[in-house]
């Protein structure tokens, strides 16, 4: 604009610098955002698209031109030039017709596409020697998918321009094939790399598979160097890389790729640099390197005319000046200031010969620029989700306008589900086909892509997500199968340990049996010896004796025989009938037992008998079901029995049959048997059979074993006879024989007795053993069985957990669940829970006891941060989670550090190369040197793993690991950065804070408790631990132990150490759990407190959302909650009173940090939430005005409703019809002590049972002028608060509560200045020199930081001023106040006004106070005395005193004034401190004056025109000002009889400070209205005006939608519905949208022409709201994509405003409800009106709220008598009468506010009168000037057309004393034409 206007410019030293002879030629896209004041100085031509004619012969002639250079051998006619005109022409013009910037801002096409599209052309290759035609007609198509298509978003956009093609060249061209299949099988590459020589590089068709080859080509190449893509070839790739190769082979083609991360736009870019052999420059973030890579890459283009592609990506553009080179760079092939003008001349004198060669007609540099055009490729990355895209493209024009854009912003479904197979696939092959399994579930990783639906549903993640499969099901199948091996062996020990003891148990039996008699006959032996010897005279008689003895046991074993034979003979037919049932089981009954997945108990009871029965131990169902899938099992039952051996069944196995039977004897009962099965009842017959023939057999066993010791002993003596009879022979012989018997006898009997012990210990070792592992026998199987159904579900579990880390990390824990069962459900995946599968409970108490919160949320924030491979941002806002992972790794080498410090590139080069966690702390953004670790881009020298980092290649450590925090809820990350890592919201959760207030309420009230949990928790954790290591030992022993485990007497000790040590952790597991659920019970003392505590801090700092200074920090809670857990006596008794005790200690904190207007709706919003029985939903909906009444109520309103009140009573009717008619408005007589009470609430009827929130709404909508105090008293009676105020502030209390690590932050309002009592504070405790005081602004960000840490260390308080100045500078300072170690004296006191941009970080963390000027004259004035002292009052003489006193007076008065907006002023003015300072300033002449004549008119003009006027902007206040100043700037102020404001107290005459603060104290501490000179029943309007910003605030509290372009939503159409159908109600009846609006007729009468105007425009407008309303229907319908203007308004009527775009046209209610209602009602007047005849009109009353512009008519008015009477209409002036006037303009209806207007006279207001009141019938007319003399008995009073004063009709002139022409003046008087 000054190079324009002035011929020149300013430079940095601010030296003008002229220019001449320059013309300045621009161009423009049409737009309206220049300013008028530039384009005023340009001369401005209009360029249009030629015409459709003009332009076929242009592309005729262009094409013609081209075609012939094509095939210059082949003449193509005329006549089909013409017709590929039409086609490409027509092409083009549907194309932009149908895809046009409304619906995407880059769907812009110009004629520039079309002519490109013709330049095409030029690069295609016959190669295949097609028909010329068919050949044209194919790249003609194939280019224009190119030039078209590429832009496209959507799958859908593209089909439909696949489809205007086809149609086209059909329609046009036979034959033409699918443009689908021709792009599906064939791309166009070029055939040789881009060089300086070459035109542009020819283009070539090659198949599919021919291209993908290539790219595997390209590929190899580019990994040569180091750098492993591990990329997946798919189809976007191939059209990705087909794509930019063919923009980039053309001389100064440019790219703009926008997508997501992950759709492989970076990695296409690497393939084609490789083909194309082009080098790949990625500029770095660094301005300096930056510019460094900048200029490499302009020398090698522009000097060396290699190839050279750039690329830059979103976060490069972040900065001003890197667009401005980027825009530069391809505009014109340079970048101004890149180079110095020396390095400049040296570069270009290099082309010297190059330049002479090319015979370039240009200068020197010029060819340089022209190189670096052709040679230099800019590619630009950018996400689709990036928010500040189009303001890149917009700042960066050259990007659109030399550049392609490719939009690619996701795969294709097929590809989606074709990589997870491709990748699965390649994995198992490389396993050498093993776990075929992991495949199972390839294809649910698409269903569950699909649902995802955030910002981080990207290619990469999805990439991701599979590699996170694979890891955690490769992990875990090993797991897995390595824990079943372990339990199969210790299982197959346990069960041949078992089998060896029955082995032992048999053997010993024998060995036993066979010890006994061999002792028998050793003894035998010896007893005949002895006997032979003492007795061998008497042989003979032994012999005879003998035989009859003998004699006599053959008679006693023949008795014992019978016995034996009868006691067998009674079970014999048991057991034969059994024999038979057996035989005649049905196979398939068998078989129909053994199918049973678990069978009946009886089944199980029976087969058990019989398993045992036949010494078979193991009676499992696995066990059974094999016993009877045995084949021939009844054979082997019956010959069991056939061949049975009593002593075969053994007694233990009998007895336990015997008690089986016994315990479950109704599953023996035959008949219950025979129902179980038709099997089972043989078999329970035969267990039943052989238990008895057993229990025989037992009883028999001892006559047994007498008939065989009788056998024996007869078989004995049998011998002993023939011995005895040969013995007779020869004694000596037989001795000698005898001997040698004995002697054999003993020595067998001692070898089986000592391998007897031998076998007994082994069986006791054996027997011990097995019985003391039967647990671990059972568990082992039963986890044996586990493992394989989890290996089974083993697939589909990792698949839902990888999901759930990759996607879910930054969800709500509700949001997580609903996900999880979504993905469930779609996939048919049985629910998991994520925690068991992904953790151990021992992990679990480990992180629990190192300080991580026991709630669900962050236990699986802690699984994502450790199992999760991508880089974890933590949003910590209590630094909890940051201070556990610390905690959790400190046995590894962690660093922390902050991204602002100094080394931290240093420190974290040195982390990756060393193997370091590196956790950077107090994250507000991502350092873009952070985003090659991000994105893992590594590269590979040998061995060596290697990353860029600044510029520089770095070797990395595998174990090195980065971890991102930070305190900021609010974080917002760029789109391209968010998909890299995994963001965990650590915010506390309602269910984690009331854990946490529990475990510091126990810990304070009852420390030992705590002490004693954590105390269980570690010794818990510790035990698990040990049990764990212990079974592991008790399982690895086994598995590893070789040979017969009994033989191993080492083994065996230390299974029975293993097994004894595990049962006693298990005990002690017991007892601590026993005591923790004794812990909990005594917790649960304190847990509902804890949980109305988190519900009050959530509530809390909900209300922050509309003021994010009013934040509350979790600790700042918790102490408050100790607090008043330290203050209540009386927990046990009553939990109600300790919650309000609570609530009040949290109020009387927070409500001193928040201004005072706000305060009632925080109480309104605490009662809400905390207290639900007291306040419904419904009730809460009314009272905020969301709701939609009909027109016409359902029920008649009674008449005696104020006019006002109607429509609030219809809302109240609509929304809580009960409550209606309970009320009984029909009866007045009832409601008429109430309308007239100036205290409602307590004269409401007797009848009327109400709630105390049900009073506010009933008050609401009758009487509004006391709703604010309704609610006062209703909330302060639910909260049990006594008042509303908090505490009186005092800087000193507030430093005693503060402590040095939390920062005290004063909410200053305007003009207000708190740093003079901290600095007294200060000086008062320490002195003037131990405080820093830093006024913030530009430039003093360093000082402050010096300042801070100065302070800090030396314990000196530092004051930080207007930090609302410098808001960007707040996260570092609060990154700086993190690692801060300060001196416990140490304060810092900051000091800002309210601002929405102030950090979240410090504004949580700091002890807010808000610091207004005090309410009240009497706080005010004592204020301004406090703060001037008595050194400066009693300086001053009596009469200097008096005039401090009374400027005093005026200023408190001003400020005070402005609590009634708009009666008292029309708007907030900031009357400061600074204001009073300036005019004591300017009147501090007069203080020495000693006349006794006061200067007033010269202090009346300082204020009212220098100070205070100097802010007033408005004329009616100006006239306030002025009054104030003419009733107290006079020489009565001086006389001791004067007093202040009416009151009654006599001044001081002297200067002395303390008299006069006496006198002030003396003052009321209310003010009453008629002090400011208001009526008297002002404060109704002030509680109107009150209650309705407070409902007004709360509702926008509450209807925080927004609104984007997932606007088709079903709870968005649920919200327009309602107005929707009201807008249909009231236009019924009425023909409004349908009707033509009616053209404008010549008319004589200004008027009739306004009236005609105003219907006419009131018509086009509802049309227009019907449209709008007809646009967001279908939009709802999901027919519609919405436009930025469609958004707007949905957004504005879900959030009950009038949307601005109607307002725009009539400024009326902002409800829209009543907006719609008072446009048709005044259509529907306006309807009326017009048709009148305006003499007519001007004879009656005319109510101009029937208007839009009612000030228009009265100008309409003052035209047409103008003309009437043939005077100028300048010398007309309105004249106004309250008299009946003829030919006059009668106002009816008026409204008045401030007086009460009766009988022609104003009379002032009492406090009981309505706050606004009918006036009479006003008469307009217009009079000529020199008619009307000035009357000074009348005031001029402003007609506004509503209360709210918004806009002035006119000024109206009413009669009045001229002695009280300023008192009226002051009650702020006004006429209203409605409410």
């Amino acid at each position: 604009m000054t190079l324009i206007k002035y011929k020149g410019f300013y430079d940095t030293n601010v030296d003008f610098i002229g220019v001449e002879n320059i013309t300045i030629v621009g161009s423009l896209r049409t737009s309206d955002s220049l300013s008028k004041r530039f384009t005023s100085n340009l001369h401005i031509f209009n360029v249009n698209t030629p015409e459709h004619d003009d332009f076929t012969i242009i592309i005729s002639d262009y094409l013609s031109s081209i075609i012939k250079e094509c095939f210059p051998t082949h003449a193509w006619p005329k006549a089909k030039i013409v017709k590929l005109t039409a086609s490409m022409i027509s092409i083009f013009d549907k194309v932009r017709n149908r895809f046009t910037a409304v619906k995407q801002k880059h769907y812009t096409f110009s004629p520039h596409d079309l002519t490109n599209w013709c330049k095409g052309l030029l690069r295609y290759q016959n190669c295949e020697n097609m028909d010329i035609d068919n050949f044209i007609i194919e790249v003609v198509a194939y280019e224009a998918v190119s030039i078209f298509g590429d832009k496209l978003v959507s799958d859908e956009d593209r089909n439909e321009i696949y489809k205007i093609i086809n149609e086209t060249m059909q329609s046009h061209w036979n034959g033409f094939k699918c443009v689908k299949k021709l792009l599906d099988n064939f791309y166009y590459i070029p055939t040789d790399p881009l060089t300086a020589r070459l035109k542009y590089s020819q283009l070539t068709k090659h198949t599919k598979e021919e291209w993908r080859s290539m790219i595997q080509s390209g590929i190899s190449q580019y990994e040569r160097e180091g750098q492993i893509m591990n990329i997946l070839i798919n189809e976007e790739l191939l059209h990705l890389t087909a794509s930019i190769i063919k923009t980039l082979s053309y001389p100064g083609g440019n790219i703009l790729l926008i997508g997501k991360c992950g759709v492989g736009r970076k990695s296409a870019v690497k393939i084609v640099s490789a083909l194309q052999s082009a080098k790949l420059v990625i500029l770095e973030n660094d301005e300096v390197q930056f510019n460094t890579d900048l200029k490499n890459a302009i020398q090698w283009a522009g000097i060396d005319g290699e190839n050279v592609y750039v690329q830059l990506e979103d976060h490069h553009l972040t900065k001003e000046q890197n667009i401005s080179k980027i825009n530069s760079l391809i505009s014109s092939g340079e970048v101004p200031d890149l180079f110095s003008p020396a390095e400049l001349e040296s570069l270009i004198k290099i082309l010297k010969d190059e330049h002479d060669r090319d015979n370039f007609d240009g200068t020197l540099f010029q060819y340089f620029s022209e190189r670096i055009k052709k040679q230099i490729h800019v590619v630009i990355c950018l996400d689709v989700n990036n928010d500040n895209l189009w303001n890149i493209l917009v700042n960066c024009p050259a990007i659109t306008q030399n550049s392609s854009i490719l939009w690619q912003s996701n795969w294709a479904l097929n590809t989606i589900e074709e990589i997870p197979e491709r990748l699965l696939e390649s994995s198992v092959s490389r396993q050498n086909g093993e776990n075929n399994t992991k495949t199972k579930c390839s294809r649910d990783f698409a269903k569950i892509y699909e649902t995802v639906k955030s910002g981080i549903c990207t290619p990469s993640r999805f990439i991701s997500m599979i590699r996170l499969y694979e890891s955690i099901y490769d992990v875990k199948l090993i797991a897995f199968e390595q824990n079943r091996e372990k339990l199969k062996a210790g299982i197959t020990k346990l069960t041949e340990a078992e089998d060896l003891v029955k082995e032992l148990k048999q053997n010993a039996a024998e060995q036993q049996n066979k010890l006994e008699e061999k002792q028998s006959k050793a003894n035998a032996a010896l007893d005949m010896i002895s006997n032979t010897m003492k007795n061998a005279n008497s042989h003979k008689e032994e012999m005879e004796s003998l035989k009859s003895k003998t004699e006599a046991e053959n008679k006693q074993l023949m008795k014992r025989k019978k016995e034996i034979e009868e006691e067998l003979s009674q079970v014999e037919p048991l057991i034969q009938e059994a024999r038979a049932a057996v035989g005649n089981i049905k196979s398939e009954s068998l078989s129909e037992i053994r199918s049973l997945r678990a069978p009946p108990d009886i089944i199980r009871d029976i087969l058990e008998g019989v398993l045992r029965l036949m010494g078979i131990q193991d009676t499992s169902w696995n066990s059974m079901k094999t016993f009877l899938a045995k084949r021939g099992v009844k054979e082997d039952i019956r010959i069991v029995d056939i061949s049975f051996d009593a002593s075969r069944i053994l007694t233990e196995n009998r007895q336990a049959v015997e008690k089986l039977m016994s315990v479950k004897s109704e599953s023996f009962d035959p008949k219950a048997a025979k129902r179980a099965s038709v099997a089972a009842a043989p078999l329970a017959a035969w267990v039943a059979a052989n238990v008895k023939y057993s229990q025989v057999v037992d009883k028999i066993r001892p006559l047994e074993k007498e008939q065989n010791k009788l056998k024996q002993n007869l078989t004995n003596a049998e011998a002993q006879l023939g011995e005895l009879s040969a013995g007779l022979l020869d004694v000596d012989a037989t001795v000698t024989k005898l001997k040698e018997q004995l002697s054999s006898y003993t020595k067998e009997a001692a070898e089986i007795e000592i391998g007897l012990n031998k076998a007994q210990e082994t069986l006791a070792a054996a027997e011990g053993l097995v019985s003391k592992l039967t647990d671990e026998y059972k568990r082992w199987q039963d986890q044996i069985k586990q493992l394989s159904e989890e290996i089974e579900k083993l697939p589909g579990n990792c698949l839902i957990a990888a999901a759930f880390i990759s996607f879910l990390s930054n969800e709500s824990e509700d949001k997580r669940r609903e996900y999880l069962n979504l993905w469930c459900k779609g996939t048919g995946i049985d629910q998991t829970n994520i925690e068991s599968f992904l953790c151990t409970e021992r992990e679990q108490l480990q992180w629990q006891s190192e300080g991580l919160s026991s709630d669900k949320s962050s236990i699986q924030n802690a699984i994502i941060i450790l199992k999760a491979d991508m880089v974890p941002l933590l949003i910590d806002p209590t630094s909890s989670a940051t201070e556990w992972i610390k905690q959790h790794l400190r046995h590894k080498n962690i660093e922390c550090i902050t991204q602002d410090s100094l080394k931290f590139r240093n420190n974290l080069e040195l982390a990756v190369r060393f193997g370091k966690t590196f956790i950077i702390e107090e994250v507000d953004s991502i350092s873009p040197t952070l985003l090659p670790l991000l994105r893992k881009e590594f590269t590979y020298q040998g061995e060596r793993k290697l990353i860029k980092l600044g510029g520089k290649l770095v070797d990395h450590h595998n174990e090195f690991k980065l971890i991102l925090c930070s305190r900021n809820e609010q974080l917002k990350l760029p789109a391209d950065v968010i998909s890299l890592i995994n963001i965990l919201n650590f915010t506390v959760t309602h269910a984690g804070l009331t854990e946490q207030l529990l475990s510091r309420a126990i810990q304070q009230e009852n420390p030992k408790l705590e002490d004693r949990k954590k105390q269980l928790l570690r010794q818990k954790e510790e035990l698990q631990e040990q049990k764990s290591k212990l079974q592991n030992q008790l399982l690895e022993d086994l598995a590893n132990s070789k040979g017969d485990i009994l033989k191993d007497t080492k083994l065996l000790a230390s299974l029975n150490e293993t097994k004894a040590s595990s049962e006693a952790i298990t005990v002690a597991l017991k007892e601590s759990s026993e005591i923790q659920d004794k812990l909990h019970e005594e917790y649960d003392v304190y847990r509902d407190i804890s949980s109305f505590g988190s519900s009050l801090y959530f509530a809390c700092n909900d209300f922050a959302k509309c003021n994010i200074l009013y934040l509350v920090s979790a600790s700042a809670f918790t102490r408050l909650f100790l607090k008043s857990l330290q203050t209540f006596h009386g927990l046990d008794t009553n939990l109600e009173l300790q919650q309000k005790h609570l609530l009040d200690v949290v109020y009387q904190y927070i409500s001193r940090g928040i201004f005072k207007n706000d305060r009632l709706a925080l109480l309104l919003h605490l009662v809400y939430k905390l207290f639900p029985k007291e306040i419904s939903k419904d009730e809460w909906t009314l009272f905020l005005g969301n709701i939609v009444a009909d027109k016409n109520a359902s029920e008649e309103i009674p008449p005696w409703i104020p006019i006002q009140c109607i429509q609030n009573i219809k809302n109240l009717q609509s929304a809580q019809p009960d409550l209606y008619t309970s009320l009984n408005l029909k009866e007045y007589n009832l409601w008429k002590n109430f309308m007239n009470s100036s205290i409602c609430e307590k004269e409401l009827p007797s009848h009327c049972q109400l709630t105390g929130f049900q009073k506010i709404l009933v008050i609401q909508a009758l009487r509004p002028d006391r709703l604010y105090s309704i609610m006062s008293q209703c909330v302060l009676h639910i909260t049990g608060l006594k008042t509303l105020e908090p505490n009186v502030l005092n800087i000193s209390h507030i430093h005693k509560e503060s402590n040095c690590d939390e920062p005290i932050l004063l909410l200053a309002m305007s003009g207000t200045n708190p740093s003079s009592e901290i600095t007294e504070l200060a000086e008062s405790l320490f002195g003037s020199s131990q405080y820093t005081e830093v006024a913030m602004g530009e430039g003093q960000e360093s000082k402050a930081l010096t300042a801070l840490h100065k302070c800090a260390e030396s314990g000196q308080w530092l004051i930080l001023k207007n930090l609302h100045l410098v808001t960007y500078w707040l996260p570092i300072l609060s990154q700086h106040l993190k690692l801060l170690k300060a001196n416990e004296n140490f304060r810092l006191w900051l000091i800002s006004e309210t601002t929405p941009n102030f950090s979240f970080v410090l504004a949580q963390n700091s002890l807010k106070v808000v610091y207004e000027a005090p309410q009240g004259l009497k706080n005010n004035i004592l204020r301004t005395y406090s703060t001037y002292g008595s050194k400066f009052i009693e300086k001053l003489n009596p009469n200097a005193a008096r005039i401090f006193f009374v400027i005093s007076c005026i200023h408190a008065l001003l400020q005070e004034r402005r609590k009634y907006i708009p009666q008292g002023w029309s708007k907030y003015y900031d009357f400061s401190d600074a204001d009073f300072y300036t005019c004591i300033k300017l009147v501090d002449d007069l203080w020495h004056n000693q006349s006794s004549q006061i200067q007033w008119m010269f202090i009346s003009g300082l204020c009212s025109d220098a100070v205070y006027g100097g802010r007033i902007e408005n004329v009616d206040d100006m006239k306030i000002l002025e009054s104030y100043t003419r009733e107290y700037f006079k020489d009565d102020v001086l006389s001791h009889r004067w007093q202040p404001f009416q009151f009654n107290v006599t001044l001081p005459t002297t200067a002395q400070f303390q008299d006069y603060m006496n006198v002030i104290k003396q003052f009321p501490s209310k003010d009453e209205p008629s002090i400011f000179g208001l009526a008297k029943n002002i404060n109704r309007a002030w509680e109107i005006q009150m209650s309705s910003k407070i409902s007004s605030n709360l509702k926008n509290l509450y209807l925080s939608t927004s609104v984007s372009n997932d606007f088709i939503q079903e709870n968005v159409q649920k919200g327009l519905i309602p107005f929707m159908n009201l807008w249909k109600k009231i236009n019924q009846g009425h023909d409004f949208v349908r009707m033509a609006v009616p053209t404008t007729r010549p008319r004589d009468s200004a008027m009739e022409v306004f009236l005609n105007e105003e219907f006419k425009q009131s018509i086009h407008f509802i049309q227009m709201i019907h449209k709008h309303f007809s646009v967001l229907n279908k939009i709802c319908k999901g027919v519609l994509t919405p436009t930025e203007k469609d958004l707007v308004i949905g957004s504005s009527l879900l959030k009950y405003e009038t949307p601005t775009v109607w307002l725009e046209f009539w400024n009326g209610p902002k409800d829209p409800n009543k907006y719609l209602i008072s446009i048709l009602n005044k259509a529907i007047n306006l309807e009326k009106l017009k048709n009148e005849n305006i003499t007519d009109l001007l004879q009656k009353p005319l109510n101009l709220s029937c208007l839009f512009h009612p000030e228009a008519l009265i100008a309409s008015y003052k035209q047409d008598y103008s003309r009437k009477t043939d005077t100028s209409v300048d010398q007309l002036r309105l004249n106004t009468s309250w008299r009946p006037t003829s030919q006059a303009l009668i106002l009816t209806e008026l409204l008045i506010e401030g007086a009460l207007f009766t009988n022609g006279t104003l009379q002032h207001c009492s406090a009981n009168t309505e706050n606004i009141n009918s006036a009479p019938n006003c008469y307009l007319k217009w009079i000529d000037k020199k008619q009307l003399p000035e009357d000074d008995g009348q005031i001029t009073v402003p007609l506004y057309t509503t209360s709210n004063r918004e806009k002035q009709v006119v000024l109206l002139e009413v009669p009045c004393n001229g002695k009280d022409k300023y008192k009226w003046i002051q009650s702020g008087l006004a006429f209203y034409l409605e409410y």
